[in-house]
């Protein structure tokens, strides 16, 4: 190969997460617009939270009683040890302790089934944990959902985005070679889009995968790009061209021979 390489490359997310429900409820609302960016922290899902806000009034009612019941039971074995020694028998000043501790791990139970309770009622609330663009809504206003019934939405981040290609081992060692000699974190990498034109920016070196496939003799590259203008669609094939590090002579076959699929690169012979 003289000059540059052309290899075929596909689309990635750095970052691709399927909302789903923590606990069972109807959705109330749906407030997000189907494809739109959405930001990390905005609130996408309301749930039906009647239930969980009455729980958590029941448990804070539980857990102010167990405080009066362990404040009481406190001021009582202070008294009876405060006491004259013979008017106090040793089994009612034990029974007082144990009164004491029991109570004191009642007002603890009570505290985190308060918290079980606030977190559900938080649950309700379903955000964006990422920033990124939003799909389909496969659930709406009314449906009663659970966290079996699989996802409410996706959200794939789109900028920046990522784009993976094989690359021949042989490639892959001079290609490291370069990285050691010089601190430009770049691969002199373009790629084309579908419609044969040029995108506008250059890739950035991302990872390389930890394995060569011992079946094709390559290995993973992948870049990283800008992509505000959402050109670039998770799942979209393009040509990568590379600027090649070394001249060298090599067996090849023309690039329209080749096709691919989800399992990667092949050719008929």
């Amino acid at each position: 190969l003289a000059g540059s390489s052309e290899y075929l490359g596909r689309v990635e997310s750095i970052q691709t997460v399927l909302l789903k429900p923590q606990v069972p409820a109807e959705i109330a609302q749906v407030h997000f617009k189907e494809g739109a960016i959405v930001k990390a922290g905005q609130l996408l899902f309301s749930l039906d939270n009647k239930q969980y806000a009455a729980t958590v009034a029941l448990r804070r009612a539980e857990l102010d009683k167990a405080t009066a019941n362990y404040e009481r039971a406190s001021k009582y074995y202070a008294r009876l040890k405060a006491a004259d020694a013979g008017s106090v028998s040793a089994a009612d000043i034990d029974l007082a302790q144990s009164d004491v501790l029991q109570g004191k791990a009642l007002v603890e139970q009570a505290k985190a089934s308060l918290q079980m309770a606030q977190i559900d009622l938080g649950y309700t609330k379903i955000t964006a944990p990422i920033t990124g663009q939003i799909g389909q809504a496969f659930f709406t206003k009314g449906n009663y959902v659970t966290p079996a019934g699989g996802p409410l939405a996706k959200i794939v981040q789109i900028d920046p985005i990522r784009v993976g290609f094989a690359l021949p081992d042989k490639d892959y060692l001079q290609q490291m070679k370069l990285f050691r000699a010089s601190s430009n974190a770049v691969y002199n990498a373009t790629i084309r889009l579908a419609n044969g034109e040029l995108y506008p920016f250059k890739g950035q070196r991302d990872f390389e995968d930890n394995t060569i496939d011992d079946k094709t003799g390559t290995i993973m590259m992948h870049l990283r790009f800008k992509n505000s203008e959402g050109l670039l669609v998770p799942g979209a094939m393009v040509r990568v061209g590379t600027k090649a590090v070394k001249t060298h002579i090599a067996a090849v076959i023309p690039q329209e021979a080749i096709l691919a699929d989800i399992q990667g690169d092949y050719v008929y012979v």
